[in-house]
């Protein structure tokens, strides 16, 4: 019974991987990172890290994707997500950024306020971060939260406003 089980799972995960690998024929431009600034400039650091996490971060995330959720949020390093996005079970690294981090260049995207979704760089992840980030968008507006959506060029990691 449990081969089975096994058996049945690996096929799905393999059926998902063919559609995403599909996917990039769309996204080929891309990385596999998304930047969602999420500005908020009335709130100090630590009011902004508590209303990203309590109110848009975890929210998102209990929302129809992973009902057993819970987070001891990391800032301006890797953390992760997980959970079913649409479709597909899903999973990716997940930065907090809360603006105080000196830029080291006009483009640093870490001196900013917001969330970088991202992953390693297969085509199946460049798929699977562009899904993950579409439904954050998708959030973000149903909720009215302003926020600016920038991908990253494949060939330059040069950011580009979507």
């Amino acid at each position: 019974m449990a081969n089975t089980r096994n058996q049945d799972f690996a096929r799905r995960l393999q059926k998902q991987d063919r559609i995403l690998l599909e996917m990039f024929k769309e996204y080929s431009s891309l990385d596999s990172a998304v930047l969602f600034e999420i500005p908020n400039s009335e709130l100090s650091p630590e009011k902004y890290r508590f209303w990203l996490v309590r109110q848009v971060e975890t929210p998102w995330i209990l929302e129809g994707i992973n009902p057993n959720y819970c987070t001891r949020p990391v800032w301006n390093e890797a953390d992760g997500i997980n959970g079913k996005f649409g479709r597909f079970a899903l999973r990716c690294k997940l930065y907090r950024y809360d603006g105080t981090i000196e830029p080291t260049c006009a483009e640093d995207y870490r001196a900013k306020k917001g969330m970088l979704l991202r992953d390693h760089y297969s085509e199946i992840d460049v798929s699977k971060i562009q899904v993950i980030a579409d439904n954050f968008r998708d959030y973000l507006i149903s909720h009215g939260i302003e926020f600016a959506r920038f991908n990253f060029d494949r060939a330059t990691r040069n950011l580009l406003k979507a």
